[in-house]
């Protein structure tokens, strides 16, 4: 594990954020689904272990990832293993399944260079996320928050509930003086801040 904060810059994509990520770290993606962007992770991060959580049975997206419709999760579930199995074989990909934020008991506090945050996307769900994983993640790590300007989408749009990440993310850095908040450049932004070294 790294003790130099993780301050990547402003950029444009959440690919980016990985892209400039130092080689080799520690990471967990928390909501993985198909397991597409754990393959840009794995691509452009190349880290030593990347755990995977996702519950892919049950959740509060409902109507989005077919939670309704075991057949398609099951797919969902042998999709993701099957493309990522090189790297599940080698150690370097942990799947794990259970409801974010429970399962974030299963690590130690400080264990993780960074988390990448694409659960549930409701605005009290996504705030017991943060509060259950930045304590996960070292001082100087870095949290990424993926859909974090959707809040002016209606609850109809991809059959959500109404989003809330963007409004968790300030929240919480307003509450814990994080001064650093960013966001990338694309359609659907991604959220991510520093955890403060004293923190």
């Amino acid at each position: 594990m790294s003790t130099v904060p993780l301050d990547i810059g402003q950029v444009a994509s959440r690919k980016e954020i990985m892209k400039a990520l130092p080689r080799g770290l520690v990471g967990a993606e928390v909501g993985v689904w198909r397991g597409t962007f754990s393959q840009v992770i794995l691509k452009y991060c190349c880290p030593k272990i990347l755990y995977l959580f996702d519950n892919w049975f049950e959740g509060t997206d409902k109507g989005t990832y077919a939670y309704d419709e075991p057949i398609k999760c099951l797919h969902a579930v042998r999709g993701m293993m099957v493309r990522n199995r090189r790297a599940i074989i080698a150690g370097v990909l942990r799947p794990l399944c259970g409801l974010s934020p429970a399962v974030s008991a299963l690590l130690p506090d400080e264990h993780l260079d960074f988390v990448y945050i694409d659960a549930s996307h409701d605005y009290e769900s996504h705030k017991a996320d943060l509060a259950a994983w930045v304590p996960k993640v070292r001082p100087g790590g870095l949290i990424a928050c993926h859909d974090y300007n959707m809040e002016g989408c209606s609850e109809a749009f991809w059959n959500r509930q109404a989003w809330g990440v963007g409004r968790a993310v300030r929240e919480y850095c307003a509450e814990h003086g994080i001064e650093e908040l960013r966001h990338t450049e694309d359609l659907v932004q991604t959220g991510y801040f520093v955890k403060p070294m004293e923190a």
